[in-house]
């Protein structure tokens, strides 16, 4: 974990130095930002099923379709909020050490749609500030991969699939003035039903039991909130009279 936060905090600034300074804003506007995030997440998975495995949890890296557009309205210059809509590719991955097989990989993802809610507290002006908020995710396209000796079994579901359809989400995120973020989430709900999951190992009729009792998810991200549009401004500078 020490190495993946040494690893986001240099890529921010990596990232975020691509971007030239953003321009002073006057509080009293609403505007819009665009962005992405690279995500590094984990999972808690306990396996109930009887002469189960429990797996173990490896950290998972996605930078595909992690996308968002989020309308910002700050009423000081210290206090702000903004909301949305996001969407991104979230999930985990466990190895399952089999007997007489070894690890085998169970990858399982969703893409989810987001309505975020976060309240920024932090010098607004020079877009420098922490948020914290929650988000209603709806998962909307499951995938689950099967990987064992250099063999696939893949199933893809339009819809929630095996993951809950709705995860509230919880976050905190640090801005600086470029632009970019550091973002830390937890998922409320367990982010896989409480149903039998079992699988055979790729290429064999060995099946694996696993039927998750609880299944938590949470991530570290990097990310940019680009700056790109006023949409009104209650203060009219002098060079627009």
């Amino acid at each position: 974990m020490k190495k993946i936060i040494i690893f986001l905090t240099l890529s921010s600034s990596l990232l975020t130095n691509l971007f030239a300074q953003l321009p002073d804003r006057k509080p009293g506007e609403w505007y819009l930002t665009t962005g992405f995030e690279l995500i590094f997440s984990g999972g808690k998975v306990k396996n109930d099923s009887i002469g189960s495995i429990n797996p173990h949890n490896v950290v998972r890296f996605s930078a595909f379709l992690d996308l968002a557009w989020n309308i910002n309205y700050d009423f000081n210059r210290v206090l702000g909020f903004y909301t949305g809509w996001d969407v991104r590719n979230v999930g985990f991955i466990n190895d399952f050490n089999v007997p007489g097989f070894g690890d085998v990989t169970v990858k399982q993802r969703s893409y989810d749609l987001g309505i975020p809610l976060a309240l920024k507290l932090g010098n607004l002006t020079k877009d420098s500030y922490l948020a914290i908020g929650t988000e209603g995710e709806w998962m909307f396209a499951y995938k689950q991969k099967v990987i064992w000796n250099g063999s696939k079994n893949i199933n893809s579901v339009w819809g929630s699939g095996k993951a809950n359809a709705i995860n509230p989400s919880v976050f905190a995120e640090l801005h600086n003035q470029h632009g970019g973020y550091i973002r830390f989430k937890y998922y409320l709900y367990d982010f896989l039903k409480k149903q039998n999951m079992d699988f055979y190992i790729p290429t064999t009729n060995q099946l694996v039991s696993y039927q998750p009792a609880s299944s938590k998810l949470f991530y570290i991200s990097i990310g940019t909130a680009i700056r790109n549009k006023r949409l009104r401004n209650r203060h009219a500078d002098k060079n627009d009279v």
